[in-house]
């Protein structure tokens, strides 16, 4: 399939990648749910964490509910599982959307807590600085009463089908087993307020200044040679035409044997490797670790339809090793290509 910048088709197909990456997010949310897997902390952006759900956000929101962000410069990075940090904030989003039913305002705040203002908190620890996340919706409120159950498991001011009584409490079980704790404030027929508190990381951000935005002079552009390997054509075909409205050059393969025979027909070395993990004939990791035999400082970029989690015991992701989960959004696609290759010029 060829489809050009201007086409509709092209528009229609971005359309749908959209609703499926939204899909892919919700559920794989959902799942974390009810599953019991080791939690990886490390620091995370809490600013960058809310800005890349709000899509997600806005699909689950009813159309008359307005989403307001207000995220303060410079908050401190937290030590955190990132996949925790987004259930907390969709509960917490969920949970405001449901006390809005004919519509109202969703505000996300972030702010640092340094200083005497951490030392006023009893819960922060003597010198702890801390960073708070809060959510706040114009809905319903609630007593007091309420107020002091709403972390029970299973307890629910819902509609009978409307709500399992599980969001708030999970939100609770998160936030404890990351250091922190949630305040909340709310009034009958004025609204709520959760402020979640986490505890500032003593790491920096991993890759939190692009070297894009500090490239010295002379250093290879972002741009170059990509072979995308997928056994699915139509991924394939849209993944490939993404990269070459993005500039780069790009080369494709079905499996790992085609990879190999396409590389041999190219002549030239590659700078990224888009593979799928799990194909026919090769699979991903096998053709990475075969490549970067002959290239040493190839960048690869895994993908898969699986978790990485569920992925086989030979395909395993090593620490260090770019993965994303398909379907994906355009955006986090190029993000983590650009950042690759960033990475690859930056040397």
């Amino acid at each position: 399939m060829n489809l050009n910048q201007d086409s509709s088709s092209l528009h229609h197909v971005e359309e749908i990648v959209k609703a499926a990456a939204a899909g892919t997010e919700l559920t794989r949310q959902l799942l974390a749910f009810g599953r019991k897997d080791p939690i990886q902390m490390r620091p995370v952006d809490l600013n960058r964490a809310v800005r890349n759900m709000q899509k997600m956000l806005r699909r689950l929101l009813r159309e008359n509910i307005t989403i307001e962000l207000f995220l303060a410069d410079a908050v401190h990075p937290i030590h955190a599982d990132i996949n925790q940090i987004e259930q907390v904030v969709m509960n917490l989003c969920v949970n405001a959307g449901d006390a809005m039913p004919e519509g109202g305002t969703l505000t996300i705040l972030t702010r640092n807590i340094d200083g005497e203002t951490a030392m006023d908190m009893p819960e922060a620890g003597v010198s702890k600085q801390m960073v708070c996340l809060s959510v706040r919706d114009t809905g319903c409120g609630m007593d007091e009463e309420t107020r002091k159950r709403i972390f029970e498991p299973f307890f629910t001011n819902k509609q009978k089908g409307k709500g399992t009584g599980l969001g708030l409490s999970t939100v609770y079980g998160i936030v404890r087993q990351h250091g922190g704790w949630i305040d909340v404030h709310s009034t009958p027929g004025a609204g709520s307020q959760f402020d979640v508190y986490f505890p500032k990381s003593e790491l920096p951000i991993e890759g939190e200044m692009p070297r894009a935005e500090k490239q010295p002079q002379g250093s290879k552009p972002v741009g170059g040679k990509v072979l995308v390997v997928e056994d699915n054509p139509s991924i394939r075909s849209i993944v490939c035409d993404v990269l070459r409205r993005n500039g780069y050059s790009v080369r494709e393969a079905s499996d790992g044997l085609n990879a190999l025979q396409v590389l041999s027909e190219w002549g030239q070395p590659i700078d990224l490797l888009v593979t799928d993990m799990v194909m026919p004939a090769m699979g991903g990791k096998s053709l990475a670790i075969k490549l970067q035999r002959q290239m040493p400082k190839l960048k690869v970029l895994f993908m898969s339809g699986y978790t990485e989690e569920r992925l086989p015991a030979m395909g395993k992701i090593q620490p260090g090793e770019a993965f994303i989960l398909k379907p994906f959004p355009v955006e986090r696609f190029l993000s983590a290509v650009r950042g690759l290759m960033q990475e690859e010029a930056g040397r």
